[in-house]
């Protein structure tokens, strides 16, 4: 009978027959060529019995290479998305501003790992100009440092008589590139991209020898806090204004 054929050492496809099953008779522990060990049926084994016969594990029989779900593949099958699919959370800023992947990458994944082989520990795919696309001549494996210094919204930051990109400035100053950035893109001065910017009301005016949050200066002068900060920002000064009210002046 077919269920009681030995099939210990038999080679199909990419699956090496190892062992009969000790719990079932009609399975039998096989190897795949990648690794991955499968318990197939007896009929996917033997030929004659109208089941499709076994080639390869799931991850190895439905493709050539065998390398699906493999980090390298992962990385050649992510630029494809956000290069292709339009409902890709990442789209707009690659293939929606022209970013594409080369016509041989695109059409073959042997080709992609042939020119890029396996990504070393720690490293992801990255193009060296961001405003071209996947290609042999463009991309290499990154550090996610490395990745960071190459963003496109990665500008430059002057602070102190130094100029350095957003992400060196973060490391530097410990603050978050991200949070510099979105500053940056406000227009706010580059030295409240790293410094932040302090609430109007916890702005520190030194006056008549003391020191104290403009707040507090309002409180005491009984005077607006709105208007303060409007005359200050023509003057470009909290303490001109400040001074108007000791001296019982107001700027119109």
């Amino acid at each position: 009978m077919m269920i009681d054929a030995e099939l210990s050492g038999l080679k199909i496809g990419k699956v090496s027959v190892l062992r009969r099953s000790p719990a079932r008779r009609d399975k039998w522990e096989c190897m795949c060529e990648c690794g991955r060990p499968m318990l197939v049926s007896v009929y996917r084994l033997v030929e004659g019995n109208g089941r499709r016969m076994v080639t390869g594990c799931n991850r190895c029989a439905y493709t050539t290479h065998g390398m699906l779900g493999t980090k390298v593949y992962k990385a050649w099958n992510g630029a494809l998305e956000r290069c292709r699919n339009q409902n890709n959370d990442s789209f707009k800023h690659y293939g929606g501003r022209g970013i594409r992947v080369c016509e041989e990458w695109a059409k073959s994944f042997e080709a992609f790992y042939r020119d890029m082989g396996d990504p070393p520990a720690g490293m992801s795919l990255e193009r060296k100009d961001v405003n071209k696309g996947y290609s042999k001549d463009n991309c290499k494996w990154a550090t996610a440092q490395e990745q960071g210094r190459n963003k496109r919204y990665n500008a430059l930051v002057s602070y102190q008589g130094y100029t350095a990109t957003i992400v060196e400035w973060s490391e530097r100053a410990g603050v978050n590139a991200i949070t510099m950035y979105a500053r940056k893109k406000k227009g706010w001065p580059d030295h409240e991209v790293i410094e932040g910017r302090v609430p109007r009301n916890f702005k520190m005016v030194t006056l008549l020898g003391r020191t104290q949050n403009l707040a507090a200066w309002c409180r005491e002068l009984d005077c607006d806090h709105a208007q303060i900060c409007r005359e200050a920002q023509r003057d470009g000064s909290y303490t001109e204004p400040l001074k108007r009210r000791i001296r019982g002046e107001r700027k119109v």
